[in-house]
């Protein structure tokens, strides 16, 4: 890519291709802050939001975490079992 090479000021449309391609946000990518809440509240509890506050997850990541179908109960609710959940889907995707 010309941008790696020769470096410059990328269009808008040059980042929103990149960050599709990375499966993240624009925002990840210009560093703006790692959070921003755009979910409901029923999405994101209070451990998740927890867990990604303190480890400064990405949006796609939260998303990723809180779009988990869990069996009622079984729910994670400390920011330990969010980090070992997180932990144990970076392994398995890293082993595709």
């Amino acid at each position: 890519m010309r941008l790696e090479s020769t470096g410059g000021n990328p269009t808008i449309e040059a980042i929103g291709a990149i960050a599709d391609a990375l499966d993240l946000m624009i925002g990840d990518l210009v560093q703006t802050p790692r959070l921003t809440v755009m979910f409901e509240e029923a999405d994101v509890g209070p451990s998740l939001r927890a867990y990604a506050d303190a480890e400064a997850l990405t949006s796609a990541d939260v998303r990723m975490l809180a779009s988990i179908q869990w069996r009622t109960g079984d729910e994670p609710r400390s920011e330990a079992r969010w980090r070992y959940v997180h932990a144990s889907l970076r392994v398995s995707k890293a082993l595709d």
